[in-house]
């Protein structure tokens, strides 16, 4: 086919060749699809343009990135992954004790190692030193949970930032050069950061107030050597919830995460939440998020673990219309931790889920994408257990099938810049030509086994599944009855085709 020559030919549309093919799509309306309409966004033709709200003098991150490579930088690369994200804690940037001189060496290696992948990472930059730091701790077990606080000396802290900056992005050796995507300040400061009174700068009731100015400080460090280094803002966990609290999930309930618990009198399955249940006061620390912090973030991030590829259009919609009602403009979204289903999920249902929460994400509004570490079995890697053959482990098939669909969608929609939804249909629009999706193809049957404690009737037969007789939960090395679970030390006591009333939950 020719483009131009006023055809609308097969294979020609009204992305691809507009001169031809105007009038060939419809809008978002005409199929029931609610997004927010911000400059990037064509209600008409439902088209949103990739990074069409961020300014030209910053750099873009790639699209297609997962959360958690370890040392697995060349599964990394064949995933057709572009980026990894890395957690750096303060401390371990010193000598064994966090004490002494800053010594990138450890850090010099893994970014050389991303370059050799040709990946990019965001470096997430923690503000948690046992002395440095206003709420100390001691060196050792899981420091990763330990809280970050304001830095007693902000110069030392900036200087630590700017150190990051210069020595891999400003003036980079030859084996790191290009491989510094962004710097993130701070993980998840909603439940990560405490404030320290003593120090007289701030007090308990001002933890928003002393975020902020962490926040502003870090941020000018960063533009003030970088000015085109993209600065993530500190991730917004349990984002599903606040836009259900909110009034944007448009299904009114989500799964609450809390699993089988007898004290609580919950038999199996989990338990929903409704509108009315989510605090109005976390709805609103959310929102104070996006709009206090909008000066200090080129890109805000919304860590979304969910069970339906629409909630992350719904995540999108409340983020984005913030952004509207409150005049900021000029900023990305990006999750650097993404992940479906959480609950009540079957292998074969993940891997679909991999490809289509990740469309519907791009199109409602996200930028970039980093896919979770999700696993049947505590500790397993996302890509290092991924490639390995199946033998008589059913975990490492399901791997496969996860980085297999993973693989898939990230090569027909990575570093695209336009996508257009009409339905179920996808179209993006990426340097190798107009690629398409379909949210009904490959639909893999839902669980079979019902949850019994969510108060929905999930087989449709007129009451909740907890009154039937038949509710019950089956797994042939574990028993039967109505307070069985899958066992997490007994590998036997595992459902081989899914998982549904107890299944696993994402592991760090």
């Amino acid at each position: 086919f020719e483009c131009g020559n006023g055809i609308c030919e097969p294979g020609e549309n009204e992305l691809t060749c507009p001169q031809d093919c105007q009038g060939q799509l419809s809008s978002c309306a005409d199929f029931g699809i609610n997004v927010v309409e911000l400059s990037d966004f064509d209600l008409e033709t439902c088209t949103r343009t990739r990074f069409g709200l961020i300014p030209g003098n910053i750099d873009k991150i790639p699209s297609a990135g997962v959360r958690i490579i370890g040392s697995d930088y060349a599964n990394a690369k064949n995933s057709e992954a572009s980026f990894g994200r890395d957690l750096i804690q303060w401390y371990t940037m010193y000598g064994p004790t966090g004490e002494g001189e800053l010594d990138f060496s450890t850090m010099d290696a893994k970014m050389a190692e991303y370059k050799s992948g040709n990946l990019k990472v965001i470096l997430t930059l923690r503000a948690n030193h046992p002395n440095k730091s206003e709420v100390g701790f001691n060196i050792g077990g899981r420091t990763l949970f330990e809280p970050d606080s304001y830095p007693k000396n902000i110069t030392e802290w900036t200087d630590y930032l700017q150190a990051f900056a210069d020595r891999y992005y400003v003036n980079p050796s030859p084996e790191h050069a290009g491989v510094l995507a962004a710097i993130q300040v701070g993980n998840e400061w909603g439940h990560q950061f405490e404030v320290n009174g003593s120090y007289g700068r701030w007090n308990s009731n001002q933890r928003d107030e002393a975020i902020l100015s962490l926040q502003n400080v870090s941020y000018n460090a960063i533009k003030e050597i970088a000015p085109s280094l993209p600065v993530v803002a500190f991730a917004v966990s349990g984002t599903p919830a606040f836009t259900l609290g909110a009034g944007y999930n448009e299904d009114g309930w989500i799964y609450d995460g809390q699993y089988y618990n007898p004290v609580l009198g919950r038999r199996n399955g989990i338990s929903i939440i409704r509108q009315e249940d989510v605090g109005q006061n976390t709805v609103e620390s959310f929102r104070r998020a996006m709009v206090n912090g909008s000066p200090f973030y080129d890109y805000f991030d919304a860590h979304i673990y969910f069970q339906n590829p629409e909630e992350a259009r719904y995540v999108a919609n409340f983020v984005r219309d913030t952004w509207r009602v409150n005049g900021i403009s000029n900023k990305g979204l990006i999750s650097t931790e993404f992940a479906v289903p959480i609950f009540n999920y079957s292998y074969g249902l993940h891997g679909y889920n991999v490809k289509a929460a990740q469309a519907v994400a791009f199109h409602a509004g996200f930028d970039a994408i980093t896919w979770g570490n999700w696993n049947p079995s505590p500790g397993m890697n996302l890509l290092q257990t991924s490639l390995k053959t199946c033998g008589s482990n059913a975990q490492n098939c399901y791997q496969l099938n996860q980085i297999a669909n993973y693989s898939y969608f990230s090569g027909l929609s990575k570093d695209f810049s336009r996508v257009r939804r009409q339905g179920d249909a996808f179209s993006f629009v990426t340097g190798t030509g107009n690629n398409n999706y379909n949210l009904g193809w490959d639909i893999p049957p839902y669980p079979g086994l019902r949850q019994c404690s969510d108060g929905l009737d999930n087989d449709e037969d007129g009451s909740v599944d907890l009154d039937d007789s038949d509710c019950i939960v089956f797994h042939p090395d574990c028993g039967t009855g109505n307070n069985i679970r899958q066992n997490l030390s007994n590998p036997n006591c595992i459902d081989p085709l899914g998982f549904s009333e107890n299944n696993w939950i994402f592991t760090f």
